[in-house]
């Protein structure tokens, strides 16, 4: 019985010491250095868990695994999933109110796969598609009643291709196209009653070309101006609601003369 007793005591002494046990603490017990956490006044890389505000799991001085960040008064705030330091799987954030804010997946620290984001209410807020840490694919973002607010697509994190936006009463607010992240065509922009607002070219993501604006009472032509690399540059012209003109104005390189 006194060699059983002598041998459990030894075993639980070597389990203390051994540098693979892990322990619970608080992250106010780690310091970081060179993105190696450590705990306080040791200088071996620390493994084990912390609890608290923040709590999770550090494996060789990296976190892995599951941690989860709370608000003082107990409320979640975050998830998020590590894999040798580097975010990888389910991430997770919280408004204030509990409500989820936004879910996503990340693949070796990068971006992967569907994003969701919601307002406080609940509404669904967005959805982004991501690839490599790059948005890409179909991107919709909503007004907190539902209602669609903008709809398009990304290539390479760079917007690319039709895009439409939407006023929160339903209406089309803007349509164009986009290449390599920038403006590029014809966009057309409209009043919240259905009315044109204006309308023009874009190239290289800059006004080009003449630019016309339209009233939103009776749709009457209201402005023609005219651009060049995004500049005002030439005859602008200024019309009255019964279509008579009210003024001339001429530019060059975005001064007036």
């Amino acid at each position: 019985m006194k060699t059983l007793t002598t041998l459990i005591t030894i075993i639980f002494i070597s389990l203390l010491s051994s540098p693979s046990w892990s322990e619970t603490l608080t992250m106010d017990d780690l310091v970081e250095r060179n993105d190696i956490y450590y705990k306080k006044f040791t200088n071996v890389p620390f493994t084990g868990e912390v609890s608290g505000v923040v709590s999770g799991s550090f494996k060789d001085g990296k976190k892995n695994g599951e941690l989860l960040v709370f608000l003082e008064n107990g409320q979640l705030f975050s998830r998020y999933n590590y894999k040798h330091g580097k975010l990888n799987g389910l991430w997770e954030l919280y408004h204030y109110n509990g409500q989820l804010n936004v879910r996503g997946n990340y693949k070796d620290g990068k971006d992967d796969g569907l994003f969701e984001s919601y307002h406080e209410n609940g509404q669904l807020s967005s959805l982004k598609n991501w690839k490599d840490g790059k948005g890409n694919g179909l991107f919709e973002s909503y007004y907190d009643t539902g209602q669609l607010k903008s709809k398009g697509n990304f290539k390479d994190g760079k917007l690319d291709g039709y895009w439409e936006d939407y006023h929160d009463i339903g209406q089309l607010k803007s349509k164009g196209n986009y290449k390599d992240g920038k403006k590029d065509g014809l966009w057309e922009r409209y009043w919240n009653n259905g009315q044109l607002s204006h309308k023009g070219n874009y190239k290289d993501g800059k006004e080009d070309g003449f630019f016309k604006y339209y009233y939103k009472r009776n749709s009457q032509l209201r402005m023609k101006r005219n651009f060049k690399d995004g500049k005002g540059n030439g005859l602008w012209e200024y019309f009255n609601e019964d279509g008579s003109l009210k003024k001339t104005e001429t530019w060059k390189n975005g001064v007036k003369q």
